[in-house]
């Protein structure tokens, strides 16, 4: 965990020494602050020339140094002032400056002897640390003697500015560690955010918690519900035999139980710690206190988080608070990289349902291609062979007996070959005009909302259809009609597709609605494109007819037609230029 900081990066040194110099002022005593290893955090204050002297060399200072690191020693055990003679023989008090129950420095006040000090004393004390005899001893005779009842009465005083100094340094600690903590949340929050793919997440997750509440290690697993299980996740800081050791049972661990349950577990030492399963395994990995809690995403549990420390450590309530933060913000991080997940998934496979459904429909285009063109081959060579033949054998007559025909019978060849003509025009017409109806087969019971949202869907990868609004009005209320589910979903490709080759983004959008209506089930693709003209919509059931050039086949619409009528259904179109088409379907409810 977190050490305290030195007491200077706590409290402004300026602070303590104003402090330091009111409590001189006020009582006469020579004081100072020092840090853990004795060193002077201020200027002293109140200094008597006989201090002054002793520490003009540096042989002096360390000989003071020294006497109040023994001072730190004492107070590291005791929240009571400490009393000790320094090494010139004056009495000292010093009392502890705490934060969080750690010690960060001691204030000390003193310089004075108990009873006056010998001339031999002072003399063997110049002597050791190289001063003037004669000047020391001069200083010596104006140090003040101490009673016990003033030695109380500092003790008290002194006591009551250090807890000072210790309140206002712990709230310096605190906010300290507010704003480090809210920093740290910040940073994680960003690298979770920018974070795409879930095992890069949950790497972040264990590595943030294991920096941000300055642990040795992080372990996090997820829920398995299919089998009851936490699996390994991702792990921050531990061996590779650590991160093996599989899933864990949730009957098996019940501090995981408790985690998932919403509780927080607290272990001091997991090596001795019986219900701790791996206890030799944490003791060779250097795992010691753990602290565990479940990741919760909307009161519902997905997984559990612990981290490690390798030493005993009691975990506190801000420690706990801080890794419920980190844990919320984890659980949130996992669901949405999951989600992102599966939405690549079905991203993915809509485009690959896309792709075949083109390909599909392709090559049904290609078979109803190639099946027109025989009918039609078929159609001709019957009905067109006969009059044909009457043309050429008319035809040969003329060229073989025209010279002696009278022109009575001139004229009746030629009306005889423009009859024959006539018919051959009418063949042509007929089989232009004809459109053999399909036959439906598998059909089946389809709800239109989700037929229409399934098109929708994959026609938002359709080029002609990108920066186009594509709208599902259907009505969410289960109506269904029996249909051949494929033809019709390429009855409405083709509309859509249709009606986004004529409609331009930005504003274009193309909206699909369906609804019950006289005893039929009734969808209609409308558009807000640029409308088709009177005299081109007169043509636009007719077979191999396209206003889309070499792109178009001319064959969607009769196609489309072809498949509705199969099904007993009217297909219709209502279009003004300028303002957009509706294409109408109605198909009896009965029907199938």
């Amino acid at each position: 965990m977190p050490s305290v900081p030195s007491l200077e990066e706590l409290v402004d040194v300026d602070i303590l020494q104003r402090i330091q110099d009111w409590f001189a002022a006020t009582t006469g005593l020579t004081t100072r602050v020092r840090d853990t290893a004795g060193r002077p955090v201020t200027q002293v204050s109140g200094m008597t020339q006989f201090c002054e002297l002793i520490t003009e060399n540096e042989l002096g200072r360390e000989c003071c140094r020294e006497s109040h690191r023994y001072a730190i020693t004492a107070l590291r055990d005791s929240d009571e002032p400490v009393r000790y003679d320094c090494h010139a023989g004056l009495l000292q008090i010093a009392a502890p400056i705490r934060v969080a129950g750690q010690l960060v420095g001691m204030i000390v006040v003193g310089q004075g002897p108990e009873a006056r000090l010998s001339d031999e004393h002072v003399e063997a004390l110049a002597e050791r640390i190289g001063v003037s005899p004669q000047r020391l001893k001069a200083a010596a005779r104006h140090l003040t003697i101490w009673s016990d009842e003033t030695t109380r009465r500092q003790a008290t005083v002194l006591t009551s500015i250090a807890t000072t100094i210790s309140q206002l340094s712990y709230r310096g600690y605190v906010l300290r560690r507010n704003l480090e903590e809210l920093s740290a949340l910040h940073d994680v929050s960003v690298a979770l955010t920018s974070a795409e793919a879930l095992q890069e997440t949950l790497d972040i997750i264990t590595k943030a918690m294991s920096e941000t509440l300055h642990v040795k290690a992080c372990s996090l697993r997820l829920l398995n519900e299919a089998k009851n299980t936490l699996d390994t996740a991702a792990y921050y800081n531990l061996s590779e035999k650590y991160r093996t050791k599989g899933p864990v049972a949730m009957g098996d661990s019940i501090y995981d139980k408790r985690a998932i349950e919403g509780g927080v577990v607290k272990v001091k030492n997991v090596r001795v710690d019986p219900n701790f399963r791996y206890r030799e395994e944490a003791q060779e990995e250097g795992l010691v206190s753990m602290l565990c809690m479940g990741l919760i995403s909307h009161g519902r549990p997905i997984g559990a988080v612990r981290v490690y420390t390798d030493h005993e450590h009691d975990f506190t309530d801000p420690d706990v608070e801080l890794m419920r933060s980190l844990a919320s913000q984890a659980a949130i991080a996992i669901e949405r990289a999951r989600l992102v997940e599966e939405l690549q998934a079905t991203n993915t496979r809509l485009r690959e349902m896309y792709e075949q459904a083109v390909a599909v429909q392709e090559q049904l285009i290609q078979s109803e291609r190639l099946a027109v063109m025989g009918e039609m081959a078929a159609g001709v060579a019957h009905e067109v062979k006969n009059p044909m033949s009457a043309i050429y054998y008319v035809g040969a007559d003329i060229r073989d007996h025209g010279a002696s025909m009278e022109p009575e019978q001139l004229r009746e060849a030629a009306d005889r070959i423009m009859k024959e003509v006539k018919r051959t025009i009418a063949v042509i017409d007929e089989v232009r005009e004809y459109a053999k109806p399909v036959g439906v087969e598998g059909a089946e019971p389809v709800e239109l909302a989700a037929l229409v949202e399934e098109v929708l869907s994959l026609m938002r990868f359709d080029k002609d259809a990108r920066g186009v609004k594509l709208i599902n009005e259907c009505a969410r209320d289960g109506l269904q009609v029996v249909v051949n589910r494929d033809k019709m979903k390429q009855v409405l490709i083709n509309l859509v597709r249709n009606a986004a080759d004529a409609t331009r983004p930005p504003d274009g959008q193309i909206r699909v609605s369906a609804h019950e209506e006289d005893g039929c089930a009734v969808i209609r693709v409308i558009d807000n494109g640029e409308g088709i003209p009177p005299d081109v919509l007169s043509q636009i059931w007719e077979r191999f007819f396209t206003t889309r050039g070499p792109a178009g086949t001319g064959l969607g619409l009769d196609i489309s037609r072809r498949i509705v009528s199969a099904h007993g259904g009217t297909i219709e179109v209502e279009s003004e230029v300028g303002k957009g088409s509706t294409f109408t379907i109605s198909i009896p409810m009965g029907h199938g």
